[in-house]
Formats: structure tokens, sequence, C-alpha cells
């Protein structure tokens, strides 16, 4: 089976990043993504996904993931149930950052390595 995402946007607000019970980091953001179309109005209209990611990598890349950055993030759809609600969200794998940012870099970031570690 295959279940993969890839999409480019802009980071909506400065990373969430939290420990897990058990010690795992984790990373959310949501990106915004423009469709490639306009509506009725001649407006595009924008998605949002609601992303997450787990580890060590996700701690050491929170303080890039700001607002306002545009990056390219593949990972895998996600739906999960909690307390009777269906949430779906990207499970992260890579991001790609696009925009130079803080450090000038358009390195992609996955989960088995980190530069700025």
């Amino acid at each position: 089976m295959l279940n993969k995402i890839i999409f480019r946007g802009r980071i909506v607000k400065d990373c969430d990043l939290r420990i897990m019970p058990k010690g795992t980091p984790v990373a959310k953001f949501s990106v915004a993504c423009e469709r490639d179309y306009k509506n009725s109005d001649g407006e595009r209209e924008t998605d949002f996904f609601n992303c997450v990611w787990y580890g060590k990598v996700a701690e050491k890349l929170a303080q890039y993931l700001t607002k306002g950055r545009m990056i390219i993030v593949e990972g895998r759809l996600q739906i999960r149930k909690y307390q009777d609600k269906y949430y779906t969200e990207i499970n992260v794998s890579s991001v790609d950052f696009c925009d130079g940012g803080e450090k000038k870099t358009n390195k992609q970031v996955t989960d088995t390595d980190c530069p700025w570690s």
C-alpha cells in the first residue's frame, strides 16, 4: 500500500514542541497551501494541513519551523480518533526549507539526519 503526500506552503504559526510522557519529542505545526485554481470570485482558496513530527529531529528542528517560512513537507496522511472525533494530520518524514530563512539554507531534513544537531 502507498500512503504518501508532498506539498509546499507557508507555516501558519510557530511550531509547538512538546515531550510525550515516555520522553518522545513531538513537533506540531500547520501549513497553508494555496490551490492552483481560482474560485468563482477570482480568489485562490487555501488548504490548511496539520502536521506532526515525532523524534529527536523534531526537537532540533522546531526552532526553525517558524511562522511564514516556505517549506515542502513530505509524509503520510494519518487519521486518528480521539474522544469520538476524527483528526486528519500529516505524519511528517521530511521537510525542505525553500525560503532561506535564518540559516540561509535550502537543505532537506529527514528523520534520519539533522544538519543542525
